[in-house]
């Protein structure tokens, strides 16, 4: 069965906040495993939120964040422009 309107939305989301997420930390030159040590996480947390095979809590996210020194509204705010750019037809809402 084909993906919904909103699905496809979603799944753009994610993925721009999955790709965004290993931009960043690689942008500090920092391996999954340093990620997760700084932020208090195991390696395999941090690959299966950047693979998507899991969905970080609120709390997690903030944790990231602030251990890459994100604002997270400035992180969400990128990732909107980019989903937005990647999706025909109506935009996402903010």
């Amino acid at each position: 069965m084909p993906l919904s309107r909103r699905q496809k939305r979603v799944e753009t989301l994610d993925r721009a906040f999955r790709t965004l997420l290993r931009e960043k930390r690689l942008e500090k030159g920092w391996s999954q495993g340093e990620l997760g040590d700084r932020a208090g996480y195991v390696q395999s947390f941090i690959s299966n939120i950047e693979t998507g095979k899991q969905t970080p809590s609120t709390r997690v996210l903030f944790d990231l964040l602030d251990t890459l020194g994100i604002m997270p509204n400035a992180f969400m705010d990128v990732i909107v422009i980019r989903a937005k750019h990647r999706l025909p037809g109506r935009p996402v809402r903010s």
